[in-house]
Formats: C-alpha cells, sequence, structure tokens
C-alpha cells in the first residue's frame, strides 16, 4: 500500500469524523427508542437492524447498484435473508443471525395484528414456559465473553426491554463500526493505486471510491 503522508493523515482524520458521526447518529435514534412504547420499540429496532444489515452489505461488497434488491430480501430467512448474506461474507457470527431470527419472529408476531399495539415484554416473557425462555436465552447470548452473555441473559428475566434493547444497539453499533471501515478501505484501495500510477509514470484516471 503507497500513501503520501498528507493524504494517510487526511484519510485518518476522514475516517475518525466518519466514524464519529457514525456511531452519534445510530445512538441518538436507538436510545430514542426506549420511551416508546414495548410494541413500538420492537418494530423500530427490528427496521434498524435490516437497514444497517443492508449497509454493512453494500459497503463490503461495493455494489451499491443491488441496493434495491438487497434491500427488498428479508433478513432472517436462513437460505435467501440478508442476515444469510452476512453471516456468508463474514460480517456477522452464526450467533448473530441467531439473534436476528430470534428477534425477526417476535417482530413477525406482533406486526401483524392490531391488538399487539399494547404488548408487554415483562408479561410475555413471564408467559413463556422454561424451553421458550431457554431459547430466548441462548439466542441472547451471542457476546464475545461468557460474562456479557451471562448478563444479558440475567437482565432478560428481570429487564426483557432493556436486555433487547442492549443487544440490538451493540449489534447495530458493531456492524455500523465494520461499515466505515470497509468504506475506508475502499478509499485506501483507490488512493494507493493512484499513487502507485503516479510514481510510475501512468496519468490514466481509475474509478473513484
Amino acid at each position: 500500500m503507497y500513501l503520501y503522508r498528507d493524504e494517510a493523515e487526511r484519510l485518518t482524520e476522514e475516517m475518525r469524523q466518519g466514524l464519529n458521526k457514525a456511531l452519534r447518529n445510530i445512538s441518538d435514534q436507538l436510545l430514542a427508542f426506549l420511551e416508546d412504547t414495548d410494541w413500538a420499540m420492537v418494530i423500530k429496532l427490528h427496521a434498524a437492524i435490516e437497514a444497517t444489515v443492508t449497509q454493512v452489505i453494500l459497503a463490503h461488497t461495493n455494489q451499491d447498484v443491488l441496493r434495491s434488491v438487497i434491500e427488498r430480501l428479508p433478513l432472517s430467512d436462513n437460505q435467501t435473508g440478508k442476515g444469510r448474506i452476512a453471516v456468508e461474507l463474514g460480517l456477522i457470527t452464526s450467533s448473530q443471525f441467531s439473534f436476528l431470527r430470534k428477534f425477526s419472529e417476535l417482530r413477525n408476531n406482533l406486526v401483524h395484528r392490531l391488538e399487539n399495539i399494547d404488548f408487554d415484554l415483562r408479561k410475555h416473557f413471564e408467559g413463556m414456559d422454561k424451553e421458550q425462555r431457554k431459547a430466548w436465552r441462548k439466542a441472547i447470548a451471542w457476546q464475545d465473553t461468557a460474562v456479557k452473555q451471562e448478563a444479558l441473559a440475567v437482565m432478560l428475566d428481570q429487564n426483557p426491554k432493556m436486555a433487547l434493547f442492549l443487544s440490538v444497539f451493540t449489534l447495530v453499533t458493531l456492524m455500523t463500526v465494520a461499515e466505515q471501515e470497509y468504506l475506508v478501505r475502499r478509499k485506501v484501495d483507490f488512493l494507493s493505486e493512484r499513487t502507485m500510477r503516479e510514481l510510475v509514470g501512468d496519468t490514466s484516471e481509475g474509478d473513484g471510491p
């Protein structure tokens, strides 16, 4: 990789500013969901996951021409969903995808019936049998350390709204960081190629990042 010092410094600053702005926007948007009803929060968090998965796939593949196609794919279909694509590309883990599928299941159960507007997450989880609760505790435990996994599993019993929010918030944040990294990497590759052409005297222009 060949970059002039001033370009490397400029790119580093752009990366810092871009990442800070992206994370600040995500935090502001998602934190506002905590003020919503349980029903609205689940619906909005699911929409945030879908949009972020789409964005990270497009950033990784550099194929924005496919945006309309990717956007229309279901999130959690195990064969053709955008979540499965993200797993195959190494953008999310299988454990994270399992959580997304479980969360999508909850969202889908809520969105199709008007009476679910009064949905209460605490009552919902209190009404689960042992196996249902076990499945949720397993799904939410996708974090990278046993301590974090146990903390969320315990919180799921005590405050399911906050447990689900924190799990989605963390996952969306991780994917946003990955998206920004791919966008920066694209710029680095473009600038490096341009620098090499200049060093060897090739004045032809390549495509921009």
